[in-house]
């Protein structure tokens, strides 16, 4: 009898442990895999967030037409009133910066229960540590109301697919070593959330010695949200993992950088529009930007860092980024001395306070020179005047005379098909002339065209001998391309430009019609290599 008794005893206690153990395990089949050091993730922890988000009209969920999207609030739509959602949309509007939200999902674990550690100034916005208990067990009671949990796990297979097509594209992203060479510091994870919801919700968060850089999705192929590894996403990653980096330091070192907050006064207005609206968040923006090129320019060379990545900050008003990278290359000059970034931070707090005013007046028309040309858009090879008001700018400076005349001969020719009798220049006359209130078709090497040489810097691309970088560095010798840009002496018009490497393949351009159709046209034996167009990201232009 007692045998039974005690085994009954065990039956139960077996029974209520597994039943303890069976609620304490992860309700979610997280979508992750490993690539390179990095983990990628399209995180459920970020996906409820933005579930959340969309139900109170987020206006940062992304704009691109996406079957997904329209699941999320089909299915939601109905939960919008629940006091758990209502909960999170009060702290939303109560004081959360764009950042907070996803700070807080990621101090949920994978149960959705808070483990501690959010940043003091997010405890702050979210009304205190009391209210950020009670939202975190509101925010698990949506999960279970909403039916959250069997929503994310019914679209595994259309997360895995999102993650294989991003571990084809990202089969070279290698950059862990890079990170924690340049800081010094190691890390025990490097997680790149896929914000697949969020068309720019790209941020960095850091949980105990784990980092996170959420990077939104602008691009849908085939309804699928896609990632490529061009350099805004390689900006993206340097840019949100240098973020638990720097972040940390500039706040342990909050006193220091208040010393010179006279230096958010020239460029307050500008940053706040951005949302950046104090002194210490502006200082630690200032510092990972200027990171970021580096390690931009330790990966990609200091012509690109320069085209893609330093002229952005500059013309998106962060002016302090450029004495900041003087002093981060001596400090990557000098690692013997500093062994790790906050070893030499002292420095940085130095270089900060010690920016005059004069300085400053230095620093500030940079701004307006990357934001050239003040336009709003640059116009089409289509939008050429193909008529008597056409000025056609011949080369004097190719490699021989012989050249010069192949190439001059081919211009004449092209310019037979202007409606009308075009005036005809050399390089050298269009530079002595005013040029306005005509179209330019400039034809020539960048070294055979005198005009084109002077001018060709303006324009936001890269051409050499071996190599061309527009929207990606291209390597050959043989390309053949058109610009599309605007006329030096009249933003009004527009300048034209059919050009080459070498000057034997200025030729033929006519028998492509994809040319007309982009700001730049580069090909090969007019066979199109790739066509884009020169738009304005943060003011400045750049080629996409």
């Amino acid at each position: 009898m007692k045998k039974n008794v005690f085994l009954c005893l065990f039956i139960a206690l077996h029974g209520v442990l597994a039943a303890q153990k069976g609620g304490n395990a992860p309700k979610f089949n997280t979508a992750r895999m490993e690539l390179n050091g990095f983990i990628y993730t399209i995180d459920p922890r970020i996906e409820l967030y933005n579930v959340l988000s969309a139900l109170n009209g987020s206006p940062f969920i992304t704009p691109e037409k996406l079957k997904y999207k329209e699941e999320v609030l089909e299915h939601f739509a109905t939960y919008s009133n629940l006091p758990s959602a209502q909960h999170f949309l009060k702290t939303l509007q109560g004081g959360w910066d764009l950042s907070a939200g996803p700070h807080f999902f990621l101090h949920l674990d994978e149960n959705l229960n808070y483990v501690g550690g959010l940043d003091t100034m997010i405890v702050n916005m979210s009304g205190g540590i009391e209210n950020v208990q009670s939202l975190a067990k509101d925010v698990k009671q949506f999960a279970d109301e909403s039916g959250f949990y069997q929503f994310y796990n019914e679209h595994l297979p259309f997360y895995n697919l999102v993650l294989a097509n991003a571990k084809y594209n990202f089969s070279e992203v290698d950059e862990r070593e890079r990170l924690e060479r340049f800081y010094g510091m190691k890390n025990a994870s490097y997680t790149v959330v896929l914000n697949i919801l969020e068309g720019s919700g790209n941020f960095g968060v850091i949980v105990g010695d784990n980092l996170y850089a959420l990077i939104g999705c602008e691009t849908v192929h085939g309804d699928i949200p896609s990632y490529s590894p061009d350099y805004g996403f390689y900006g993206l990653v340097y840019h949100e993992f240098s973020h638990s980096f720097c972040n940390p330091l500039v706040y342990a070192n909050g006193a220091a950088f208040m010393q010179c907050s006279h230096l958010f006064d020239p460029i307050k207005t500008s940053l706040e529009q951005q949302g950046y609206n104090n002194w210490l968040t502006a200082v630690h923006e200032h510092l990972v930007r200027a990171s970021t090129v580096m390690l931009a320019e330790d990966k990609f060379g200091k012509e690109i860092a320069e085209l893609k990545f330093y002229r952005k900050e500059i013309g998106a008003r962060f002016i302090y980024v450029e004495p900041l990278m003087e002093k981060l290359r001596e400090y990557l000059q000098n690692r013997s001395k500093y062994k790790d970034y906050k070893a030499f931070f002292p420095e940085i707090i130095k270089t900060m306070q010690g920016i005059t005013e004069a300085q400053v007046k230095e620093l500030e028309p940079k701004i307006f020179m990357m934001r050239k040309p003040d336009v709003e858009a640059v116009p089409m090879p289509r939008d050429i005047h193909f008529d008597s008001t056409l000025i056609v700018v011949l080369p004097t400076n190719e490699r021989n005379a012989e050249a010069n005349k192949q190439v001059t001969d081919y211009a004449m020719m092209f310019a037979g098909f202007v409606n009308g009798k075009p005036t005809i220049v050399t390089d050298k006359e269009a530079l002595g002339l005013d040029l306005s209130q005509h179209d330019l078709l400039v034809v020539g090497t960048v070294q055979g065209n005198l005009f084109l040489q002077k001018h060709i810097k303006d324009i936001p691309l890269i051409i050499k001998d071996d190599y061309l970088i527009a929207k990606e560095k291209l390597l050959g010798s043989e390309f053949q391309f058109t610009l599309t840009w605007l006329n030096p002496d009249d933003p009004k018009r527009l300048m034209w430009v059919l050009s080459a490497q070498k000057p034997e393949n200025i030729k033929e351009f006519e028998f492509s019609f994809y040319k007309e159709q982009y700001h730049y046209w580069i090909a090969r034996n007019h066979t199109t290599i790739v066509g884009g167009n020169f738009s304005r990201q943060m003011e400045v232009w750049g080629a996409y």
